[in-house]
């Protein structure tokens, strides 16, 4: 998931459109879902759109800022337009950093997850540093460096102490 390139629209409206169903999609993916997630699918209609509601007017996350500068744009004097324009592509440079860190959070969890599970069958550091690769979780260029972290995690997974 990313912002589009703002080169790629003929004009700021649609520009801002893409913005807008961006951020509703993190909204959904990184929010609401986890959220329907944690409430073992008691999460209402009702509290759910309280809830993106609360975010929406108070969040300083960049979704929903960005989020709030699509609505100023929208109802800005053609003046004032150029201005919140700028603002925008602003937040989205901060929304895409703000998505590399948790999709970079999101895979190193996984790839622990995924390592430990191979730990358990007691799998060689090498073995599974090899399968990570050709299961594309990580790039052969540097197995050196997943073999040291793997045998850190090992470590760490064999005296029951886990990061």
């Amino acid at each position: 998931m990313r912002f589009q390139k703002k080169d790629r629209f003929t004009s700021a409206d649609k520009y801002l459109e893409s913005v807008a169903a961006t951020c509703l999609h993190m909204h959904k993916e990184l929010i609401h879902d986890n959220l329907v997630k944690i409430s073992s699918g008691e999460l209402s209609e009702e509290e759910g759109n309280k809830f993106f509601f609360y975010k929406q007017m108070y969040s300083d996350e960049p979704q929903y800022k960005l989020l709030r500068l699509v609505d100023e744009y929208n109802n800005a004097s053609l003046d004032n337009k150029p201005d919140i324009l700028f603002k925008v592509i602003v937040h989205v440079e901060k929304g895409d950093k703000y998505l590399k860190g948790i999709g970079r959070k999101t895979h190193d969890r996984e790839l622990r997850l995924m390592a430990d599970l191979m730990f358990s069958q007691e799998m060689s550091i090498g073995d599974i540093a090899q399968k990570l690769c050709k299961l594309e979780w990580h790039d052969y260029e540097d197995i050196d460096s997943l073999e040291k972290t793997l045998q850190r995690w090992k470590d760490k997974y064999e005296t029951g102490l886990k990061d």
